[in-house]
């Protein structure tokens, strides 16, 4: 049987959870312009999921094409969607102030004096232990709390998207445009998202000769109010595979830890 491989596995397990898709790489597209890296994905972002885990930014429908965002990369005869004067945009702070784990996996802190701050901040040195016995396991770990975004007028969406996905798809595939090869059904619309600048995520696979997998999360120091880069993963000899990022301290709310998406075909 062909193993999955880090990112199947943890999107397979979290998307269950129901609060979205779970992005194995959250982190904005480096590719595009400061503007976009700064701000992050944001409700209207169209993309493409990519084979690795993560979100390939296009172009944003509610922004003008000469918005920094969209810097000019845009489909031609692109006119954004105008929102209603009372914008139907969800921003809900605190969010998800825990840790989300697929099924059947138990955790608990283990470092002593650990506390958190109002804003669901966990305190230097935090540190949690995971455990399951199941043949594998998906964890995202959030030290901080997230910021959710979302639009609610959905049909808007849809409508638009509805009527310029042909355009889209020849924007992407044209070879005189970006030339991507995207396969038909590949091209999403972000319609919401939560938000964070502090992460983990581990995908683990236990060997078939172990009764249990146990596997543990340290969260960095705090300085100056923002989490340090340093969090880690460690393991014991019980993991067959374990991927995991470091925290990058931006100084701006930019990774996505959930995303909710509309696919649209040509």
């Amino acid at each position: 049987m062909t193993e999955q491989r880090p990112h199947v596995l943890y999107i397979t397990h979290l998307i269950r959870k129901g609060h979205g898709y779970p992005f194995w790489y959250p982190e904005p597209d480096s590719s595009r312009s400061m503007a976009y890296t700064e701000r992050g994905v944001r409700p209207g972002d169209v993309g493409i999921l990519n084979d690795i885990g993560g979100f390939n930014y296009l172009f944003n429908i509610f922004c003008d094409a000469d918005d920094p965002v969209n810097n000019g990369n845009v489909p031609p005869d692109f006119q954004p969607l105008r929102p209603p004067s009372s914008e139907p945009l969800l921003v809900m702070p605190g969010c998800y102030r825990d840790n989300i784990t697929s099924v059947d996996v138990s955790y608990t802190e283990i470092s002593a004096g650990m506390s958190a701050d109002a804003t669901g901040l966990a305190r230097a040195g935090a540190s949690f232990e995971f455990s399951t016995t199941k043949e594998s396991a998906a964890i995202l770990c959030l030290p901080k709390s997230t910021t959710k975004h979302e639009y609610l007028n959905k049909g808007a969406i849809k409508e638009y998207a509805t009527a310029n996905g042909a355009a889209w798809y020849n924007y992407v595939n044209g070879s005189q445009y970006l030339a991507r090869d995207a396969p038909n059904g590949s091209l999403y619309v972000i319609t919401g998202c939560d938000i964070t600048d502090s992460w983990g995520t581990a995908a683990v696979r236990k060997p078939s000769h172990s009764r249990s997998l146990c596997f543990s999360f340290t969260t960095a120091g705090v300085a100056g109010g923002q989490v340090r880069a340093g969090h880690t993963w460690s393991a014991g000899s019980s993991i067959a595979r374990i991927s995991a990022f470091l925290c990058v301290v931006l100084p701006y709310p930019s990774q996505r830890a959930f995303s909710n998406r509309m696919g649209r075909r040509s």
